[in-house]
């Protein structure tokens, strides 16, 4: 029987399809076993029916406060405007995690944009069964069961009609398979994972495809001495699959992510790679398998690149902290600050508005705008004056921040992501001088 790294043996429909996949390979690339143990049989995503929030692995901006997707939303309407207001207004997400994301903003458009609503046609491109089955309870929920369709397929392969619109990818493309490279004496070297004394260990060999070396000749750059990288190929088929789809609009990435050469910087052994395992994270993907989410930071630079390429224009990164004040949180937390709620209740929202903002942890996280055909439009700013007259509030149920008094066993979730993030700024900065002029 194989083992994980730890030595706890593999059983069950993973463990079959990896040694299968072992013995008829003798190796897998670090992109082929990160799919096999996330989306292949008894895979993580196959079998963790939730895997955001306070009962799963980790928490996204969408499930800590309402008004993250109420700034989504706005960044949506203002698009709509530079479009001229058309009558159909698409809008794609890709990789719709726990739902939260389409019912908060579909929720505020309903309330304070109903000609916006009216426009929309909101689609959840989700390759999960058991995610779909989520998002569809977290939208009934809301009276929202009839305004989503599905693609159930996979965000690199849905094929989507031509549409006018925005597709938003929130926390999808670090999470696509990527492979892991390091520099070597004789060049570029990848690394793989193979079977050694019946544990699972990376290997180092030649790369598997030269569309590795290729990716950093369009950069320009090569690891730093000392370096383990990731390089995700599929990022340029998504934007491929999302430009031939996309007529005019935009795409909006919200993502963990950095500039090409700080990712490559020397002395990063360990690279950015990081697993998620009940509020914890660590960089040891070859254990717990097929129980934790694997993720690496996203290559901003190579997604401008490849946008311009594809004849759209990009804006960004900015970091969410700077994002969400130009759209106007603060003007929500104020309107919070005068609610007439319990206290409990107002402190609860207000730590969670705070988090999102976070330079130490969510507020850290990268915002790009790709767009095409929008002739005359400001991103990141919302369309006049941001409107907080009703002010959204943390759902009934939803998980709530401790405050300085929390209750023993509570994990304090904000504590962790200054742990998680707390590294050196120049590392992992989203924010770009770029944001206000497209390349």
């Amino acid at each position: 029987m194989i083992r994980d790294a730890a030595g706890v043996p593999l059983a069950g429909p993973l463990g079959q399809a990896l040694r299968e996949a072992l013995e008829r390979r003798r190796r897998l690339t670090f992109a082929a076993f990160m799919e096999l143990v996330l989306h292949g049989p008894g895979g993580y995503y196959a079998t963790h029916p939730v895997v955001t929030g306070p009962e799963g692995d980790f928490i996204t901006s969408p499930e800590l406060h309402p008004a993250f997707g109420v700034c989504v939303g706005l960044q949506a309407l203002a698009v709509w405007q530079a479009l001229g207001e058309p009558e159909r207004f698409d809008l794609v997400e890709y990789g719709g995690g726990s739902g939260a994301l389409a019912r908060d903003l579909l929720v505020w458009a309903r309330e304070a944009e109903p000609r916006f609503f009216a426009a929309l046609r909101y689609r959840i491109v989700e390759r999960s069964p058991a995610l779909v089955q989520q998002q569809r309870a977290v939208l009934a929920s809301a009276g929202l069961e009839a305004t989503v369709g599905w693609a159930e397929a996979s965000a690199l392969d849905a094929a989507l009609p031509l549409f006018d619109g925005l597709a938003i990818a929130h926390e999808l493309l670090d999470a696509l398979p990527f492979h892991l490279v390091t520099p070597g004496p004789e060049g570029l070297r990848e690394l793989y994972v193979v079977e050694r004394e019946g544990r699972l260990a990376l290997e180092p060999g030649p790369p598997s495809t030269p569309a590795l070396e290729a990716y950093f000749a369009r950069l320009g750059l090569a690891p730093g001495e000392g370096t383990r990288a990731e390089v995700c190929l599929l990022v340029e088929r998504w934007l491929a699959q999302v430009s031939s789809a996309l007529r005019r609009g935009a795409a909006l990435v919200i993502d963990y992510g950095a500039e090409a050469e700080r990712l490559l910087a020397p002395g990063r052994p360990r690279g950015t790679l990081r697993c998620y395992y009940r509020h914890t994270v660590n960089d040891e993907p070859l254990t717990r398998v097929g129980q934790q989410d694997i993720t690496a930071d996203v290559d901003f630079t190579t997604l401008r690149l490849l946008a311009a390429r594809l004849g759209l224009d990009a804006w960004g990164p900015l970091a969410q902290s700077e994002v969400l004040a130009r759209l106007g949180l603060a003007q929500a937390a104020s309107a919070v600050g005068r609610a007439a709620i319990p206290w409990a209740e107002r402190e609860a929202n207000l730590r969670a508005l705070q988090a999102l903002v976070d330079p130490d942890g969510l507020g850290r996280i990268g915002w790009l705008l790709l767009t095409r055909g929008l002739a005359s439009f400001t991103p990141f700013q919302p369309a006049g004056a941001p409107r907080w007259e009703r002010v959204p509030l943390l759902w009934p149920g939803q998980a709530r921040l401790p405050g300085p008094e929390a209750l023993e066993g509570l994990p304090d979730f904000a504590e962790q992501w200054r742990e998680l993030w707390g590294g050196e700024p120049d590392e992992t900065e989203a924010g770009s001088s770029r944001a206000d002029s497209p390349e």
